[in-house]
């Protein structure tokens, strides 16, 4: 999974799992950008939630109270000790419910050299969780976690590399289709009978 950042703030992150599709963060608005029968299509990160806010009211207004989202609300992210991964020192913090462990969350390393690193990140998650069908304690908790340094290693994301050469200004630039308000609410209306998990749908 490949992180891009610009010296002006600009990011390219894949989308795991679905190579065809990427978030672009350009001018500090987010973009998903899709890949669809007929080319590359961007939609604002505002109107995704827009729209999955709008049909969440709509069509499952009781997502939130029911029993599998309390319990993930019940997951929080806690600190643990030191952490080393592929050389770089770092620390780690667990998943972790009524006090019982669930696994490693993140590795995070506050070395300077890497900041540019957690600031993609922390950029890149804020615009992921807020198209979420819902969000729970321990994505909220991750945002400030990754703005406090870079992740060494991230769920199943490990840092291995780190490159310095010049990456094209073409990487960061937005298709020509950009969708509507109403054509990214329209798509998820559609996709919502197929499920929740429709945001990268086409």
């Amino acid at each position: 999974m490949a992180v891009e950042a610009a010296t002006n703030g600009d990011v390219r992150m894949e989308v795991a799992g679905r190579p065809s599709s990427f978030f672009l963060i350009r001018n500090n608005d987010g973009y998903v950008i899709r890949q669809t029968p007929t080319g590359l299509a961007a939609e604002r990160v505002s109107d995704i939630a827009y729209a999955v806010a709008t049909v969440r009211a709509e069509k499952d207004p009781n997502f939130e109270i029911r029993g599998a989202q309390t319990h993930f609300k019940q997951i929080t992210i806690v600190q643990g000790g030191p952490a080393i991964i592929d050389a770089r020192v770092g620390t780690a913090y667990y998943w972790s419910q009524q006090q019982r462990s669930l696994g490693l969350a993140a590795v995070i390393s506050h070395d300077p050299a890497l900041a540019n690193i957690g600031a993609a990140w922390a950029r890149e998650h804020e615009a992921a969780i807020s198209i979420l069908w819902s969000v729970p304690e321990s994505e909220q908790q991750m945002t400030p976690l990754l703005k406090s340094g870079a992740p060494l290693e991230v769920y199943t994301h490990e840092l291995t590399s780190i490159s310095n050469a010049p990456i094209s200004p073409s990487r960061f630039q937005l298709p020509a289709s950009i969708e509507t308000r109403a054509e990214v609410l329209q798509r998820i209306e559609a996709a919502y009978k197929t499920g929740l998990n429709t945001v990268f749908l086409p």
